[in-house]
């Protein structure tokens, strides 16, 4: 990345924002989570950052790096954002960027997610798929070693899974939708029931996983694809509850040659997969 310093890293999510100091090396420090109760428009989110970042004595940071769920456009405004709509229209980098007194970048956060992976988690990935699961459902793509971002930045979303998420594949296999199906006000609490052996849990886990194997099989046979990270709150907290085996369910192997090479893991970087992506790309974007 260059001479050595730190970065600042803000990750914007339906549910909550999270942001760190991040080092040249990955290092991240300082690292807060806020509620979207505390950050419900950006201007309060604009201010609690930055003072965090502020008291976390960052001198001269390198750049600003936002990953965020949301379709962003080449100069930083936020143009679509389904579970951000207090977001529309924002544009990022002069929101954040005469505070900060350094370059800021913005990346969709299922790009970012693969970022942070390729970076810190599994970096051998040369044709791989990021699915980042959380409030929403987003996605990444490497092909042939390069990261792709498509006509609008969102190379990689998953689409609906026609059969078993008629609604789309947020309605069924996200954080909300899950927990809204067991009867209860989070993901974490879903998980935490189907755990306890709660039998209505295990059936909206059980449809949620199957919607995701079904997208999953149309975006791996779609770019030939053999590795699958799942990323995302929910994504890495459920992981052995939405993908039991490390592969692709045998009734959704539409091609076998492609898909029985498929592999799916739980993203080593976790839930600060977005964070490290986007500084990655930041850095990219300076050097």
């Amino acid at each position: 990345m260059g001479s050595k310093g730190e970065w600042l890293a803000l990750d914007v999510g339906g549910t909550k924002v999270r942001q760190a100091v991040v080092s040249d090396d990955g290092a991240a420090r300082d690292v807060r989570t806020w509620s979207h109760k505390s950050v419900i428009d950006p201007l309060t989110c604009r201010r609690n950052v930055v003072a965090m970042w502020q008291a976390a004595g960052v001198a001269r940071p390198r750049g600003l790096g936002i990953a965020i769920a949301a379709l962003v456009d080449d100069q930083g405004c936020v143009r679509a954002a389904p579970n951000l709509r207090t977001w529309e229209g924002v544009n990022l980098v002069e929101l954040f960027q005469e505070d900060c007194s350094c370059p800021v970048h913005v990346v969709f956060d299922g790009t970012a997610a693969l970022l942070g992976e390729l970076w810190l988690g599994r970096p051998g990935i040369t044709n791989g798929f990021a699915i980042s699961i959380g409030t929403g459902i987003g996605g990444g793509l490497v092909v042939d070693g390069s990261v792709l971002h498509g006509a609008h930045g969102l190379s990689g979303m998953p689409t609906s899974a026609i059969v078993r998420a008629p609604d789309g594949i947020e309605a069924t296999a996200s954080g909300p939708a899950v927990a809204a199906s067991v009867g209860v006000h989070s993901g974490r609490e879903a998980v935490r029931q189907h755990r306890a052996g709660n039998p209505k849990a295990k059936t909206a886990f059980d449809t949620a996983s199957e919607a995701l194997h079904e997208a999953i099989a149309a975006v791996t046979a779609t770019v030939d694809v053999d590795t699958v990270v799942v990323a995302g709150g929910f994504g890495v907290g459920a992981f052995d509850l939405l993908f039991p085996t490390p592969a692709l369910a045998p009734r959704y192997r539409l091609y076998s040659l492609v898909h029985d090479d498929v592999h799916i893991y739980r993203a080593l970087t976790g839930e600060r997969a977005p964070l490290l992506g986007a500084v990655r790309n930041a850095a990219v974007q300076e050097s």
